[in-house]
């Protein structure tokens, strides 16, 4: 059986901490990197758009927190341009 603090882990373990906000800004997703790391664990990835995922991925280095975004979201009716751009932004 898992104390307390084990259940924590294996919870936070589990989590996608997620900002998709159109409104965000760099630095809200630098609170949500902060806030993906506590006492108890930490995340398993951090879900944000494109534009943010290099930051996102310097804040997070060696950590383990894996970093996730999404393209096309989230009503998905972009033309496929505009599609393949974010997709590229994101591999950046």
């Amino acid at each position: 059986m898992l104390d307390p603090d084990s259940h924590c882990r294996l919870a936070l373990s589990l989590v996608d901490n997620t900002l998709l906000n159109e409104k965000a800004t760099a630095d809200d997703v630098r609170a949500l990197c902060r806030a993906s790391c506590t006492d108890f664990g930490q995340v398993a990835a951090v879900c944000i758009y494109p534009a943010f995922v290099s930051l996102a991925r310097e804040l997070l280095q060696g950590t383990g927190i894996k970093v996730a975004t999404v393209v096309n979201f989230p009503d998905g009716c972009q033309e496929a341009g505009a599609v393949e751009r974010a997709i590229h932004q994101a591999r950046e």
